[in-house]
């Protein structure tokens, strides 16, 4: 029995452990990174690069490269780093707590577009573990605006291998397509610089394959401004379909929106100079023609235009397919995109005003609490990968996320009677990867509770069949054993 007890707690102990491992290699982690200037600057100026990594458990000590273009960019300080060589900064940092924030200032030396990265960063957990975060970088742009040197970034022709562009090229448009047919493997582009000072790069692959293909050209100027020709190209399939019902998007006419109660038009042509920081420019399907727009995390924005072309900008399309215009704050060096505040988000006690934030009417929403007149909420989206609520001083002029603020709740009536309790399963399914090992364990340590109980009470009703069994056989002993007796006394009685 001792042996019995022995094997069970060692299997439930060796159990739990192999859980406590699960759970932990399952840790979360994030790792973000941003510019204080929204990657664009201009030549002279300092900038910071701030790296945020989080994990759900201590981080005692954390390490990795910064690595950046040492021809554009010059170290100006940090606390953290020491040089390896040029462009290449190791971090050496410590921790201690779940959060480490890292940040340097770099000083924009020439003109041009080149990426920033904190590279192979890691920290050591609470086994000596290292544990590795993603890679983190972003394309900083470097303008010259102290000479006079040329900001011409245009194509003066572009000509593709295969197939013809639509609409046909024009310096001004930056979008195109291309059908080809399926015999045609190898797509090339040929661009010519309008300026003799300017550089481009094409990215793309070269080989197509049946359906949806993407080139570009991105043209950099003599003071570092950019421009993005962007080429869809379409390969048919053997039977010379388009691939699962595909057809090139219309590229002519004006597509007509509704935006703050006016009729605007999509602009399918603007100035790359014109997108804000923090943005990137991509392609967004609008009703079944490709525009061009620009994206930031989950925002996506389009370039709207006045009828008559006098008033124009970006707007932010909701999910629901409505527009707003992108609204653009800076406060200490960051940029602030102010975003139309979802109705189920905004906090009880607070009523929508306007307040003037550098010249600029903002949305904002003030406590009914008067002791708070001082401070309002703005929704928006910051430059450290966060959207949401944040709190802006009026009379400090800084700002912070507002996190922990109460959001009203809906009531809503239940009825019970059309209502079924989920399932055991079904609830396991539900749980996050971390909940379903508890679960899982928890059951199987009831499991194996249920098999010891089994195991005891077989092994009492064996003990005491065993013993009923030798007390049976002590009385037929004793009964054998007194034979004697008997016969002498049934002697006495025949005598």
């Amino acid at each position: 029995m001792k042996k019995l007890f022995k094997a069970i707690s060692a299997t439930v102990a060796a159990l739990v452990m192999l859980t406590s491992l699960f759970v932990f290699s399952a840790s979360a982690k994030s790792a973000t990174m941003y510019f204080s200037n929204g990657g664009n600057a201009k030549v002279g100026d300092i900038f910071t690069v701030t790296g945020t990594f989080k994990a759900d458990e201590t981080m005692y000590a954390i390490s990795g490269n910064l690595n950046f273009d040492s021809s554009m960019f010059e170290f100006v300080s940090g606390s953290e780093f020491r040089k390896v060589s040029d462009g290449v900064y190791e971090i050496i940092g410590t921790a201690g707590s779940n959060t480490k924030t890292i940040s340097c200032q770099l000083k924009a030396i020439k003109a041009g577009s080149a990426n920033i990265a904190f590279l192979g960063i890691q920290y050591i957990d609470s086994q000596t573990q290292r544990v590795n975060f993603t890679d983190q970088g972003g394309v900083m742009k470097v303008t010259d605006t102290s000479s006079n040197l040329s900001s011409n970034a245009n194509l003066k022709s572009l000509v593709v291998s295969s197939g013809t562009l639509t609409p046909s090229f024009s310096k001004n448009v930056t979008s195109y397509t291309v059908t080809i047919n399926n015999n045609v493997t190898e797509f090339g582009v040929t661009p010519q610089v309008e300026d003799s000072k300017a550089k481009y790069t094409i990215s793309g692959s070269t080989a197509m394959k049946v359906g949806v293909n993407k080139r570009s050209v991105t043209v950099t100027a003599e003071n570092g401004a950019t421009k993005t020709y962007t080429i869809t190209i379409y390969r048919l399939d053997e039977n010379g379909n388009k691939v699962d019902g595909t057809t090139p998007p219309a590229t002519t006419g004006s597509i007509e929106v509704t935006a703050d109660n006016v009729t605007m038009y999509i602009e399918q042509n603007f100035a790359t100079d014109s997108i804000p920081g923090g943005f990137t420019m991509n392609v967004y399907n609008y009703n079944g023609t490709e525009v061009p727009c620009i994206v930031a995390q989950d925002v996506t924005a389009l370039y709207l235009k006045s009828a008559d072309g006098t008033a124009g900008g970006f707007y932010v399309l909701s999910k629901e397919g409505a527009f707003s215009k992108l609204n653009i704050i800076t406060i200490g060096g960051s940029n602030y995109f102010l975003m139309p505040a979802p109705q189920d988000s905004i906090p009880a006690g607070y009523k929508l005003i306007d307040i003037s934030i550098a010249d600029q009417n903002v949305p904002a929403y003030q406590s009914e609490d008067t002791t708070l007149s001082d401070f309002v909420l703005i929704y928006a989206m910051g430059q450290g990968q966060y959207t949401g609520f944040y709190r802006y001083d009026t009379v400090e002029s800084t700002m912070q996320r507002a996190l922990g603020i109460e959001v009203p709740t809906v009531e809503e009536t239940v009825v019970l009677e059309d209502t079924e309790p989920e399932g055991f399963i079904e609830n396991i399914k539900n749980l996050n990867t971390n909940g379903k090992i508890v679960a899982i364990t928890i059951v199987a340590i009831l499991l194996m509770l249920v098999a010891v109980l089994v195991i005891l009470i077989i092994k009492i009703v064996a003990v005491g069949k065993k013993r009923k069994l030798e007390e049976e056989e002590e009385m037929s002993e004793s009964e054998f054993f007194g034979f004697d007796d008997i016969t002498e006394q049934d002697n006495e009685e025949e005598q």
